[in-house]
């Protein structure tokens, strides 16, 4: 423990909107007592993760399907040469690929190592791609749960790491396909938690859907539409357009930035035409915190995702405001359930605008207030920033005091 008392906390993602976004206020509370090192992509976020930890640039694809021999392998050289000159005490990654790269460097080194998963994505989704998806994860397993040693290659390491998964799914499967014995240390931490600016708002409004609907236009013409996140394909940026085209009585918005270098993200040339085209659709770009902003009555969050979520913090966040949520079946990550939001039956436009017929029928019998307000207290339960940032220090305190 002396030898590593000065030794930095390194955490490790392929992008550093992701550490920013998802991790800020864990390094702040890690910079009390600790050097906090991140290493990640450049991007509009790297100047932010600079201001409270020594941040390394480092690359590693974010297409977590297709893995470059080549290019995965300059990434591993790099990360080997980072961790040699770096001496961290501990290893925290996150995303598939990262983790990959972070199990094959804290083997050679043997360092004390945390692997969150972040949702397994589209790789969950399809046979091909989860027989590829178990591959990655028995070799991680493997190299987690052993270490190179001076006398022999392979060391039997059990105690060196843990896994963190943001969902019962993933744990579920992670047990079934690939550690039936339940043989290494597994963490269940529902995902990020939600940032106390959300849970401190002074007065938080209800957005008009606590309002007596005979008092107003009796009509649900009123509801705004909204889609948060990243542009992806598969997270269903192509089926809210369709959803938002299909009925111009509704006003739709748009959150979310466009990768250009993800076959994945829908073109920016959709987003455009779809915005230039029809009154009722506005793209209104990447924001901090963008459901703070708005500034209209009647929202509901819509998340037609079919991608592998971990857990989708646009959902607990619109949760803790007592905005209503649509979300489609793979996005409930089997935590969140019909008392709490409105999934939809299928992938259709229809099955998302029977959903909206659902939300205007509880509000005209005065039962949505309910729902919205068991919502709340649940998000705030559960999915606290601070509470999570306290459970993932604990594991890093377990590893370090073996």
């Amino acid at each position: 423990m002396k030898k590593r008392k000065n030794r930095p906390i390194l955490l490790i993602s392929n992008s550093s909107w992701y550490l920013f976004h998802y991790r800020n206020l864990l390094i702040k509370t890690l910079k009390k007592t600790n050097y906090v090192v991140t290493l990640s992509p450049y991007d509009n976020f790297t100047q932010f993760l600079e201001e409270n930890s020594i941040n390394f640039l480092w690359y590693i694809s974010q297409n977590a399907i297709e893995i470059n021999p080549f290019e995965f392998s300059r990434s591993l050289i790099r990360m080997i040469f980072f961790i040699k000159v770096i001496k961290p005490k501990l290893l925290h990654s996150h995303t598939l690929k990262a983790n990959l790269a972070t199990a094959i460097t804290a083997y050679i080194f043997n360092i004390p190592n945390v692997l969150s998963f972040t949702g397994f994505g589209r790789l969950s989704t399809s046979p091909f791609s989860g027989i590829f998806l178990k591959f990655i994860l028995k070799i991680i397993l493997f190299l987690s749960t052993h270490k190179l040693s001076r006398n022999s290659l392979i060391t039997y390491s059990k105690g060196r790491g843990s896994f963190i998964f943001q969902n019962k799914h993933d744990l579920d499967f992670y047990y079934k396909h690939i550690d039936k014995k339940k043989s290494y240390k597994c963490n269940l931490i529902y995902g990020s938690g939600i940032p106390e600016i959300y849970l401190k708002r002074d007065t938080p409004s209800t957005y008009g859907w606590d309002t007596d609907h005979e008092k107003c236009s009796n009509n649900i013409e009123t509801v705004n539409i909204i889609f948060c996140g990243r542009l992806l394909i598969s997270k269903g940026i192509r089926l809210f357009l369709e959803l938002a085209k299909s009925n111009n009585d509704y006003n739709n918005y748009i959150f979310g930035s466009i990768n250009s270098k993800s076959k994945d993200y829908i073109k920016s040339k959709e987003i455009e035409e779809a915005n230039n085209i029809f009154n009722n659709i506005q793209f209104l770009g990447n924001m901090e915190n963008p459901l703070l902003t708005i500034n209209f009555n009647k929202p509901i969050l819509v998340v037609p995702s079919l991608y592998g979520e971990g857990l989708s913090r646009s959902i607990i966040e619109a949760m803790s405001l007592e905005i209503p949520v649509i979300c489609s079946e793979n996005a409930t990550s089997r935590i969140f359930d019909e008392k709490m939001l409105y999934i939809a039956k299928g992938n259709t436009i229809k099955d998302y605008s029977n959903c909206i017929e659902s939300i205007y029928k509880d509000y005209t019998n005065k039962n949505l207030q309910k729902k919205l307000l068991y919502s709340k207290e649940k998000s705030f339960k559960l999915f606290k920033e601070e509470e999570i940032v306290k459970q993932t220090i604990n594991i890093y305190k377990n590893l370090l005091d073996n």
